[in-house]
């Protein structure tokens, strides 16, 4: 393979929903201080042991710029801007993980890359750790955002759902197809012989990729050894497994909404699972809702992601269903998981002081863990 170089107090205050969430989730969503220490000395305990065990030479390490930026070449001469802060045409045997980040509407991949690269630094695992940031780009995008060659969509929107790419292209490939073959390329490679683990995660827009995703991709063959964990942070809008939504009082209940009249798309895909697109059709709706009880999937979300006029957040109806801000968005689809199928291994983690941001979400302790676990 060749690389080239909802009703709600108008109020934007917190809103105490720390409560709620431990009333909500299922036992073990929220964490306890012991589980919290005993969980830092495994960190450190891996650390201590990583550092004292025989190492190769350290890489030299891309850590932000245009400089860490390549076009990873996919199917039929398609190619697809990522960063990376190692070459991945160069064997690395220290490499034991690799954590995928996705960007939000905005499509700044060259900024979540810098957050995660900087936070594996900062818990000192950078030396065995692969950060890959695609960006999905889409029509609009001129350089250096586009550049000649880069895969693009026609709609921002299409590759948040796993939509194909442009149709000014002959030759054209979906978002969730284009993560496949990256995740494969992992997988299969020979230059990481050592990688045990991915984190595969999505802020704001990019969790909504994930959320999909998750459900979405079949088995790859090229994984089989390898652990994934998906991880979706403070989404503004989730695809829910059936035609039940929460209730106007957003307490855990579930019901079909009265007025299906006012809002009759509120089930289509992406908003849930009636008329999926070609990729999630080609697994059937019995394999999503498999897939997504028996995968590693974390919420992360923000306690202070709860700004009900917040920057790009969905206001339509059938986003309105679904909680009044992206907190209680979140808190309300693990209930639905929770009342319509469990078991699963759905868990949600909640970062104290963060609201929407990308610098803090990978700045939190508590999404580090998940991150690089």
């Amino acid at each position: 393979m060749t690389f080239m170089p909802t009703p709600f107090s108008p109020s934007r205050t917190s809103i105490p929903y720390a409560a709620m969430a431990c009333a909500l989730l299922v036992l073990g969503a929220c964490r306890t201080a012991p589980e919290e220490q005993a969980a830092a000395q495994a960190v450190t305990q891996a650390t201590t042991a990583a550092a004292a065990s025989a190492q190769a030479p350290a890489e030299m390490l891309c850590m932000r710029g245009e400089a860490c930026r390549t076009q990873f070449p996919l199917k039929n001469g398609l190619k697809l801007a990522v960063y990376r802060n190692l070459p991945l045409e160069k064997k690395n045997i220290s490499i034991k993980r690799a954590v995928v980040v996705l960007h939000g509407s905005s499509r700044t991949a060259h900024r979540y890359f810098a957050r995660a690269t900087d936070a594996a630094r900062e818990v000192k695992l950078d030396q065995e750790t692969l950060v890959i940031a695609p960006r999905f780009s889409n029509a609009k995008d001129d350089p250096p955002r586009r550049l000649a060659g880069d895969l693009f969509w026609d709609k921002d929107k299409h590759w948040k759902r796993g939509d194909l790419s442009t149709t000014s292209m002959k030759q054209r490939i979906g978002s969730f197809a284009a993560m496949d073959e990256l995740l494969s390329f992992l997988g299969a490679s020979k230059n990481f012989p050592n990688l045990k683990k991915i984190t595969v995660i999505g802020h704001s827009a990019g969790g909504q990729f994930i959320q999909r995703y998750v459900a979405g991709h079949s088995t790859l063959p090229a994984l089989a050894g390898i652990h994934i964990r998906h991880v979706s942070a403070n989404p503004g809008r989730y695809t829910y497994l059936n035609d039940m939504r929460p209730t106007p009082a957003f307490d855990g209940t579930f019901a079909r909404p009265r007025d299906i009249a006012a809002c009759p798309r509120y089930n289509l895909y992406e908003y849930g699972i009636e008329k999926l697109n070609a990729y999630m059709q080609a697994s059937g709706k019995a394999a999503l809702i498999r897939r997504i009880r028996k995968r590693d999937f974390v919420l992360l979300l923000g306690d202070q992601d709860t700004d009900p006029e917040g920057k790009g957040l969905p206001r339509n109806c059938r986003a309105m269903m679904q909680g009044r801000q992206r907190l209680e968005r979140g808190l309300m689809f693990k209930a639905h998981l929770d009342r319509y199928f469990a078991p699963h291994r759905v868990r949600v983690v909640i970062m104290p002081g963060v609201s929407h941001s990308g610098t803090k979400l990978f700045k939190s302790p508590e999404a580090r863990e998940v991150i690089f676990y």
